[in-house]
């Protein structure tokens, strides 16, 4: 049984039990999904990223400045 099936066994009987039954597959399917995703991250992903500017300063008055 997939998420969908059990999302449909959900709704025609309505019982707690077939919500938890569709609830741990959904939650399986996306801690594999995170899973996949680690490991395809950036090894080299560090503390020294340097963000989308490239770690210029920001502006005066751009938030921390006051």
């Amino acid at each position: 049984m997939d998420e969908k099936n059990a999302w449909e066994n959900f709704c025609k009987t309505g019982k707690a039990e077939d919500y938890i039954k569709y609830s741990q597959m959904k939650n399986h399917q996306m801690r594999s999904g995170i899973i996949q995703e680690d490991q395809h991250a950036n090894p080299n992903a560090g503390l020294d990223y340097q963000g989308a500017d490239g770690g210029r300063e920001r502006p005066f008055g751009n938030g921390v400045d006051g």
